[in-house]
């Protein structure tokens, strides 16, 4: 009883952390071998993603339809995501010194720059989503949210904290090189899986995309933050949903024998 308590805790974590899916688990920190589920849960969201998109496609005219399917994504998450990219947006661009940057990130206000990323991100995806139709679309929605919460993965495991608390630090404590290869393991699984062989270049597209947005933060604000992993998260669906649509004249072939 104890093991499979144990095992349903390691679920519940990362569905918690990552999702408005109402279960009991940890919001900051989870057990060590669940994040290799990161990219299942992302998987998890991108299936109610193509449900959604079935659904409303026939209900819907396509411009709606997919600007409903974006809805989803953030009803899913709870916005939790888009708030992290409003405050990183503003936490980035609006102070004069780390210091200064993590303070703005804490005020629950939004200026300016939150809200012009978030109209670019949630613009970006209904375009991306509206280019896409059959096979390719049902890749995009199940990749994105997989791959982009992979990213935050290795993200956590490369970068170091900006404070020594909240989620990013809490996250990364108990995050080992065990943990993100595993997690590495199921994404590229995934992606293969869904997308053979375009699949494998999305992988490594949402690594750079984590390991950019890392980098310009820890120079930015000293670290990686909670909201920074949220961010990453929004924009890293953003860059597999452009790349998916702009691969269409590549991977036609191969989408078309499936």
């Amino acid at each position: 009883m104890t093991t499979v308590r144990a095992a349903l805790d390691a679920v519940r974590g990362p569905v918690a952390l990552l999702t408005a899916i109402p279960v009991a688990g940890p919001t900051t920190g989870v057990a060590s071998p669940a994040y290799a589920l990161f990219p299942v849960v992302g998987l998890l969201i991108g299936g109610c993603l193509v449900l959604a998109d079935v659904a409303l496609r026939e209900l819907l005219p396509a411009e709606p339809a997919a600007a409903a399917v974006v809805v989803a994504l953030v009803v899913l998450t709870g916005g939790l995501h888009l708030d992290g990219l409003a405050d990183s947006a503003d936490g980035l661009f609006g102070g004069r010194d780390p210091a200064r940057r993590l303070a703005i990130m804490d005020d629950p206000r939004n200026g300016a720059f939150a809200l012009i990323a978030i109209s670019c991100v949630l613009l970006l995806k209904w375009t991306a989503l509206l280019s896409l139709d059959e096979w390719p679309r049902i890749a995009a929605l199940l990749l994105a949210p997989a791959l982009a919460r992979w990213a935050v993965v290795a993200q956590l495991r490369l970068f170091t904290p900006a404070r020594p608390s909240g989620m990013a630090f809490a996250a990364r404590s108990g995050l080992s090189p065990r943990d993100l290869a595993l997690a590495t393991a199921v994404a590229l699984a995934a992606a293969l899986g869904v997308l053979w062989p375009g699949g494998a270049t999305l992988v490594p597209a949402a690594l750079l995309v984590a390991l950019a947005f890392g980098w310009y933060a820890t120079i930015r604000l000293g670290g990686i933050t909670g909201d920074i992993c949220g961010a990453t998260i929004e924009i890293t669906e953003v860059a597999i949903l452009l790349l998916v649509a702009s691969s269409i004249g590549e991977w036609g072939d191969t989408w078309a024998a499936v």
